[in-house]
């Protein structure tokens, strides 16, 4: 841990070299996951030539070092930093909503930099009095779970494990926060798991985030992030869906997901570089018979 504050001191112009050298090092020395990332880009954009692709491949790895270099910068990270490389578009869609009394619940895709997106929410919610519950998955490496708490937690959210997500709402109902979860992985074989066209691919989603909004009656935020240049990013929000919700998630009634995946979809199209494509989004497939289809 001494070793990552020190490296968090450095600025950023250093942190930028290193930058570079991790994805020069993934994209054209290790190839890490590299036949992942290029299968994924051409199923998902298959009017794009050999060369787009590998173009947008090697932009990616460079977005990658950057995502891995600005997380650890956190460690010894001011707000005044932060806010300073953050903007915002559309922020009064939250704010409103909290003010109004109901927690909110926040999904966002894998783009940009999403850690400095918690980040930046976490600094303006927890100021203006609401708590952030950032929804996670544990790893199974301690050192590393351990650092990533410290970083997800530096401006006030407060890391919960994923199975612990309904347990927390129940607890905290009738306080305004935010529950943020990133909602566009890749969710284990199951046939609750919700299955659309995304990026010219059945593709599944988890439901939990759709659920639980149901189940409270909690509101919908998209919220995602853009890089402007290099370091400096807009964090965007939109209203994805508002209760009452009359009916209950079915395979004939799940708009919130599909509004998500939609958004994603638009979003990726956009910045097609900032997305995660070393994931494999695509390793399941629709089973035979699914009780949540679009």
């Amino acid at each position: 841990m001494l070793l990552i504050r020190l490296f968090a001191l450095w600025p950023f112009w250093v942190l930028y070299l290193w930058a570079d050298f991790i994805g020069w090092l993934a994209f054209s020395v290790i190839g890490y996951r590299k036949a992942v990332v290029i299968d994924n880009l051409k199923k998902s954009f298959p009017e794009k030539s050999d060369k787009e692709i590998k173009e947008i491949a090697r932009r990616f790895y460079r977005n990658l070092g950057d995502i891995i270099v600005e997380s650890l910068k956190v460690v010894g990270l001011s707000e005044r930093q932060l806010q300073k490389r953050v903007s915002y578009k559309d922020y009064h869609i939250l704010e409103e909503r909290l003010k109004s009394g109901t927690s909110v619940i926040v999904m966002t895709p894998h783009s940009g930099n999403w850690e400095w997106l918690l980040l930046a929410c976490s600094y303006l919610l927890v100021k203006s009095g609401f708590g952030v519950d950032a929804v996670y998955s544990p790893l199974s490496n301690q050192f590393f779970d351990r650092l990533m708490i410290k970083i997800r937690s530096k401006f006030g959210a407060d890391p919960t494990p994923m199975n612990m997500v309904l347990r927390n709402v129940i607890k905290n109902k009738g306080k305004a926060r935010v529950v943020a979860m990133v909602a566009d992985q890749r969710p284990l074989p199951n046939e609750s798991n919700y299955w659309t066209e995304f990026l010219h691919q059945e593709t599944a989603f988890f439901i939990g985030s759709e659920r639980i909004a149901r189940k409270v009656k909690f509101p919908v935020v998209y919220t995602s992030i853009r890089r402007l240049k290099r370091g400096y990013y807009e964090v965007s929000f939109q209203a994805l869906a508002d209760p009452p919700y009359d009916k209950p998630a079915s395979a004939e009634d799940m708009p919130i997901i599909e509004r998500f995946a939609h958004l994603v979809e638009q979003d990726i199209k956009a910045c097609p570089d900032q997305w995660l494509w070393s994931h494999k989004r695509w390793k399941h497939k629709r089973p035979q018979k699914s009780t949540m289809e679009n």
